[in-house]
């Protein structure tokens, strides 16, 4: 395999934080990561939790509007951030960052489920399109992309989500129409 590896080393920091505190948003998670890995930006930050968002290793939950004296207004939105259904962490390391933090999570912060397992479901279902819409399959697409269903159904599950009847259904169609 030519070119830069896969992932990303600020991204796994980012993530061993997000799994120490539960529920961050971004100022939060850069603060920390200033304290415990070393420099780096703000802008380093939001693109890298973007990123995690994107590959579902994040699941952005919500956002509150939070009023204070800012430097650019009196109103910043700070968007929350949980771990999402492909993130990989070593727990060893999270529970000693865990420790290192001895913070308490303040995030009163009532995350929709039903949203999020929507949000997955779409996601499953353009993955889908796109394994459809190729006329020959790379090798390991179609694992990749039943690793991909079966992790998001763990997570769920892992958060007691009670996903709608017909979403489940057609999730298990999809699995049956492949032989996942």
């Amino acid at each position: 395999m030519k070119g830069r590896p896969a992932g990303s080393f600020t991204r796994e920091n980012i993530l061993k934080i997000v799994a120490a505190l539960g529920i961050s948003y971004g100022y939060e998670i850069y603060k920390i990561y200033r304290e415990f890995f070393g420099r780096i930006t703000l802008r380093n930050v939001y693109y890298n939790l973007r990123k995690g968002v994107e590959l579902l290793q994040l699941a952005e939950v919500g956002a509150q509007e939070i009023l204070g004296n800012f430097t650019w207004g009196r109103v910043v939105e700070r968007k929350y951030y949980i771990l999402g259904p492909l993130s990989k962490i070593n727990d060893a390391e999270v529970e000693e960052l865990r420790i290192r933090i001895k913070g308490e999570n303040t995030a009163n912060l009532k995350i929709n489920w039903e949203s999020l397992s929507k949000k997955y479901y779409n996601f499953i279902l353009e993955e889908l399109r796109k394994i459809e819409g190729k006329r020959r399959l790379q090798r390991g697409e179609v694992r990749n992309f039943e690793e991909k269903v079966n992790s998001i159904l763990n997570w769920l599950g892992y958060h007691d989500i009670r996903i709608e009847n017909l979403i489940k259904q057609n999730l298990e169609n999809l699995k049956g129409r492949f032989r996942l």
